[in-house]
C-alpha cells in the first residue's frame, strides 16, 4: 500500500500540471475541471483512517481553489511543463523531468511544486536555497541550453507561497561533487544506513 503523501502529492501535482499543459497550448481550463482532476487521481489508500482521508482531500481542493484564482490572476504562460532531460557527468548519465519553466526577459525560471506546509516566505526562501533537486535541475539546464538559469523557485501548493533563490556557479560545483560521490559509492555498493529523526519522520518510505 503506497503511503498517503505520495498519493495526495501526486494528484495535487497531476492537477496542477495539467492547468499548465492547457495553458501552455492556449487553452483555458474550468475551477471545477482542475478540481475534477484532483480527485480522480485522489487514490483512497494509505490514510490513517477515513477522517484523515477526507480532511486531506478538503484540504487539497481548498488549495487548488486558491492556486486556480492566483494563476488566473497573474496571467502567465510557461514555456515548458513536465520537460524531461537527460545529461552526462563524469560516467553518469542523469535523467530527470521539470516541473515548470519561466521564460522572463533575463532568462530562465526553473519551478518546482510541492505540497509540504510553509507558511513563511522566510521559510520557502530557505528551503529552495538548501534544494539539491533544485541546484540539480539547474545544473541539468545549463548542461541542455548553456546558460544557468537566472532563479529556481518551489511552489508551495497549500499555503501559496513561492520560494526563490539564485544559483551560482559554486552551487553547481557542489552538487556536480554530490553526483560523483553518490554514484561512487553506488557502484561499490556502499549502502551504510543513515537513520536520522528527523529524515526518517518525514520519508514515505
Amino acid at each position: 500500500m503506497e503511503h498517503h503523501t505520495v498519493i495526495y502529492g501526486r494528484a495535487m501535482h497531476e492537477a496542477v500540471s495539467q492547468y499548465f499543459l492547457r495553458k501552455l497550448n492556449a487553452s483555458s481550463m474550468e475551477m471545477g475541471e482542475l478540481l475534477d482532476c484532483f480527485e480522480a487521481n485522489f487514490d483512497p489508500q494509505g490514510f490513517l483512517d477515513v477522517n484523515h482521508q477526507e480532511e486531506r482531500f478538503r484540504i487539497g481542493r481548498e488549495a487548488l481553489t486558491r492556486f486556480y484564482k492566483d494563476e488566473e490572476s497573474r496571467k502567465s504562460t510557461p514555456k515548458f511543463i513536465e520537460k524531461d532531460f537527460s545529461f552526462v557527468i563524469g560516467k553518469n548519465k542523469i535523467t530527470g523531468r521539470f516541473d515548470r519553466i519561466d521564460m522572463l526577459e533575463d532568462g530562465a525560471v526553473i519551478m518546482d511544486f510541492k505540497t509540504s506546509a510553509i507558511k513563511t516566505q522566510k521559510d520557502a526562501h530557505k528551503r529552495v536555497k538548501e534544494s539539491k533537486q533544485l541546484a540539480l535541475y539547474a545544473l541539468a539546464y545549463e548542461h541542455i541550453f548553456g546558460v544557468l538559469p537566472v532563479s529556481v523557485e518551489l511552489y508551495f501548493l497549500e499555503s501559496g507561497i513561492i520560494g526563490r533563490h539564485e544559483l551560482s556557479e559554486d552551487d553547481l560545483d557542489n552538487i556536480k561533487e554530490d553526483v560523483l560521490e553518490v554514484s561512487a559509492g553506488i557502484r561499490q555498493q556502499d549502502f551504510p544506513a543513515k537513520p536520522e529523526y528527523k529524515a526518517c519522520t518525514y520519508c514515505a518510505y
